[in-house]
């Protein structure tokens, strides 16, 4: 019986330490998918956080999964660093304790109608195992 329980003890002592060591260090704000509908020629800015859950800087890494945006339109990509001239390939921002980090994609619908989808993966440098997929989504109609 005693041996039962020590077994126990270890299993349940295996899993919560290796729950913990992969736990997020990060929450997504307010969602990992925004949605917004526009008209021609206003410049949305859909915005998407990481809030570090950390008590020290953590490194976000970023990566385009696709983008699908209509011709004749503007998207460019901007972190809490940097604001790229288009839609860059990858990318790596720190985020310090207590703060947010964020993405955001600039788009603007200069003359066709049409829907802009952006898919960037994000991930921990500290856990590539564990990433998130962030989608910008843009609705222009006549």
């Amino acid at each position: 019986m005693k041996r039962i329980k020590f077994i126990v003890l270890v299993v349940a002592a295996f899993f919560a330490a290796t729950t913990s060591s992969f736990a997020q260090t990060y929450t997504i704000s307010p969602s990992d998918t925004v949605i917004v509908n526009s008209i021609f020629g206003i410049e949305e800015e859909l915005v998407i956080s990481q809030i570090n859950n950390t008590a020290g800087t953590i490194q976000i890494k970023y990566q385009k999964i696709m983008a699908d945006v209509p011709s004749l339109w503007e998207a460019v990509l901007c972190d809490n660093q940097n604001c790229f001239p288009l839609l860059p390939l990858s990318g790596t921002m720190n985020v310090l304790a207590g703060h947010s980090g964020y993405l955001s994609v600039h788009c603007t619908a200069y003359t066709n109608p049409g829907t802009a989808v952006i898919r960037y993966a994000i991930w921990d440098a500290n856990t590539p195992n564990s990433k998130d997929t962030l989608t910008f989504i843009m609705n222009v109609s006549t």
